[in-house]
């Protein structure tokens, strides 16, 4: 179960809490990451989760192979919402908790309402943009190394 901010304001990271039993008991709430990797070019260069996560809101969880994939609307600004995919890293870091961030909105309005699938290897992502005063549906598919 993941949780982000609903109508509230300065939540600055995603966190997960797993049941024990069945639902009747989960464990305290944790942050799914701890580092991020930016640029594809350099492993090095990363940055903590909380610094990119701004108020988000309709987080989407899908899972393959025991690995989660999250997307979410990323508040930048009063104008600017982005949608974010965030992916396991498929380097050999990914036993220290790094994991790869992909903006697939990249535009000056809101990107909203994410809904995911997977089939195969590809992860298919539809939202809602508002550009213009003009609501659109736009599409991605993201081929993942599982």
């Amino acid at each position: 179960m993941f949780g982000a901010g609903l109508l509230t304001k300065n939540i600055d990271n995603l966190y997960y809490v797993k049941r024990n039993d069945n639902g009747s008991t989960f464990t305290s709430p944790n942050t799914f990451s701890n580092k991020i990797i930016i640029s594809t070019d350099e492993a090095n260069n990363y940055t903590e989760l909380y610094d990119i996560v701004k108020n988000p809101l309709n987080v989407e969880v899908i899972n393959k192979n025991h690995l989660s994939f999250l997307v979410w609307q990323n508040t930048f600004s009063n104008q600017n919402e982005d949608l974010l995919l965030l992916m396991p890293s498929s380097s050999t870091q990914d036993q220290n908790g790094y994991a790869r961030l992909l903006n697939l909105s990249r535009n000056p309005s809101v990107s909203e309402c994410p809904s995911t699938a997977i089939s195969n290897n590809t992860l298919y992502i539809i939202w809602e943009v508002f550009i213009n005063k003009n609501h659109e549906i736009l599409f991605a598919k993201v081929a993942l190394s599982l």
